[in-house]
């Protein structure tokens, strides 16, 4: 499950990972060309409680349950981690977004972290100060030949793609874990709010209406699933205040028809 994974198995990004200096630009490294190894993904880095964190998931919601690639991509990152900067690495902790198995103790020996399950996303929560140790030093002119190669063979997209692709991505990265708002939102994509709100605009849509179809499909997969959780975590995964703000959207979306269902 992972443990054997080494940076050569995901060819130059492994290698650009490998060649890294800290553990943080290593993890924005391969936030940033995730898609070149799997896609219909979404991952990224942010901070949180003085912690770093790296999260990832598939967007495609048709791939539920997907335990088994969430599990295999958790332990194969916290593999390379191991392999390229310290053999006796451990993270503080795991969230994995489905339920938990039977016996995760397997699980848990593998990663070296407690973990957490039927979260808003997977992410590997780890210590700051251990992300941002430097390890090597940079060979620059060797990381921008591998970025160069690696932008080549993903084909990476331009500055004037579709903007709604990059803040779904921002949403189901922070949703349950930071404020997913305009201003948020704006200062990660490095742009005013006003900017935001009108290229959203210009496509068809709002943060409104993306940050609810994205609420939905959740619901529709925790509340359609055989092992139904707790309606108080439903709510913090879908990153309402409490239980009564969630049965609010419930009812809302019943009434527009758009109450979520385990077929989607």
């Amino acid at each position: 499950m992972g443990t054997g994974f080494k940076p050569a198995d995901i060819g130059p990004i492994g290698m650009l990972f490998a060649l890294s200096p800290t553990i943080r630009s290593a993890f924005e490294r391969l936030s940033k060309y995730v898609n070149a190894v799997q896609g219909a993904t979404s991952s990224g880095v942010f901070e949180e409680n003085g912690d770093f964190v790296w999260s990832y998931r598939i967007v495609d919601p048709s791939m539920w349950p997907r335990r088994q690639d969430s599990e295999f991509t958790i332990a194969a990152s916290c593999q390379l981690v191991r392999s390229c900067f310290r053999r006796g690495w451990r993270p503080i902790e795991i969230q994995l977004e489905h339920h938990a198995p039977r016996d995760a103790s397997v699980l848990e020996r593998i990663c070296g972290a407690p973990i957490l399950f039927g979260q808003s996303g997977n992410r590997i929560v780890m210590n700051k100060a251990e992300a941002d140790r430097v390890h090597r030093a940079e060979d620059k002119s060797l990381i921008e030949i591998l970025e160069r190669h690696i932008g080549d063979l993903v084909n990476e997209p331009a500055a004037g793609d579709i903007l709604k692709e990059k803040v779904q991505a921002l949403i189901g990265i922070y949703l349950g874990r930071k404020p997913v708002t305009v201003a948020t939102l704006a200062a990660e994509l490095k742009m005013s709010p006003r900017s935001l709100q009108r290229r959203l605009s210009e496509e068809g849509v709002s943060l409104r209406d993306l940050l609810r179809q994205h609420r939905q499909t959740l619901a529709a997969h925790y509340l359609g699933d055989q092992q139904v959780a707790p309606m108080s975590e439903i709510a913090r995964v879908l990153g309402y205040a409490d239980n009564t703000v969630l049965w609010r959207a419930l009812r809302s979306w019943e009434k527009k028809g758009n109450y979520p269902s385990s077929t989607g």
